[in-house]
């Protein structure tokens, strides 16, 4: 399988470039909610700052204060927590956007490694755990292209080899 397919890198691009189309599309509402988070911690630590000198210069009663610094520290508190959360995320985007052409290239030579020694029926769950759909011409007689679960978008372009295909159904064959 992967003789056809490292012959040609397009097919590594393609998965390279979806996959970092993907970690931009998660990443980029994560950095949004942190940096409104931080401020929201800031904000926080200001509003509490405030309260200690309110209290402090005798502005605030003693009951007051600790209503008002007991939900400040906690809405600070559950603030710092969305917040370490997100880091979190963020930082398992990264370490998880960091695969290269030759991890891609692994992972196929493995594929293909695994594919050789299985069995029929594990033959057929490989395939279906990558390929999504095949599509062929009307007559059955081009491959048009072969559709992957990687992404709607990624198609691997059809080979120009020259075969029937079998009668199973007329517009795709869904492996």
């Amino acid at each position: 399988m992967t003789h056809w397919v490292l012959g040609s890198m397009d097919l590594v691009d393609k998965v390279l470039n979806k996959i970092e189309e993907d970690v931009s599309q998660d990443k980029l509402p994560l950095e949004l909610r942190f940096n409104e988070l931080k401020l929201q911690v800031e904000n926080k630590t200001k509003q509490i700052d405030s309260l200690d000198e309110r209290y402090l210069n005798g502005e605030i009663s003693s009951d007051d204060y600790n209503r008002l610094i007991t939900k400040a520290q906690s809405q600070l508190a559950e603030a710092n927590e969305l917040l370490a959360k997100t880091e979190r995320k963020l930082t398992r985007l990264d370490h998880g956007s960091q695969i290269n052409s030759q991890m891609v290239v692994e992972i196929l030579k493995d594929f293909d490694s695994l594919f050789e020694v299985a069995d029929d029926k594990e033959k057929k769950v490989l395939i279906r755990s990558v390929i999504k759909s095949v599509h062929v011409s009307t007559d059955r007689k081009k491959l048009e292209r072969i559709s992957l679960w990687i992404g709607d978008d990624l198609s691997v372009p059809a080979s120009c080899e020259r075969r029937t295909v079998s009668q199973v159904r007329r517009m795709s064959i869904y492996v």
